[in-house]
């Protein structure tokens, strides 16, 4: 095989996996749009993830992520959404919708829970984690890039001399 012909099937074989790279890099696994902080017992917890429980019929399984308060990891991660909310959290439950945050079990709760998540399923909304999480290098973007430059590459190298 010629140096040329190597050299093509190797542009051509960088581009493929460019290509197959953007398409796995677009099928990330969906963040929950409702994070819900409880403690075991509590009365108000139970109360809200009733409600929940009707609420979420319109939205995918995976879009509720549950976290049991006494838990060293959730408590970090509601410390590091409420300091994001610049809310203060006293007491559970707490819900996370969206950029919304809901406090406590009350009828104002319920409103503000019930008008999140319709939000939510009619619109669409972002996940809360988004507000904690340190933004991802974009991977697609750099291998769509090396894919154009491995296909201005090779037409290059077909050009005569």
């Amino acid at each position: 095989m010629s140096t040329r012909r190597a050299c093509s099937l190797l542009l051509l074989a960088m581009l493929l996996s460019a290509a197959i790279g953007i398409s796995v890099a677009g099928e990330e696994a969906q963040d929950p749009l409702v994070i819900v902080f409880y403690e075991e017992g509590c009365p108000n917890c139970e109360a809200v993830d009733e409600l929940l429980a009707g609420l979420i019929v319109d939205l995918p399984p995976q879009s509720v992520e549950r976290h049991e308060i006494t838990d060293l990891a959730a408590f970090d991660l509601l410390t590091a959404l409420a300091a994001t909310h610049d809310v203060e959290v006293e007491t559970v439950p707490v819900v996370f919708v969206g950029d919304e945050i809901i406090l406590g079990a009350d009828r104002a709760a319920e409103f503000a829970l019930r008008a999140a998540i319709g939000d939510c399923a009619t619109i669409g909304c972002a996940s809360p984690l988004e507000r904690v999480r340190p933004p991802e290098f974009p991977w697609a973007d750099a291998l769509a890039l090396a894919g154009i430059a491995a296909l201005l590459a090779f037409l290059l190298f077909l050009q005569p001399i």
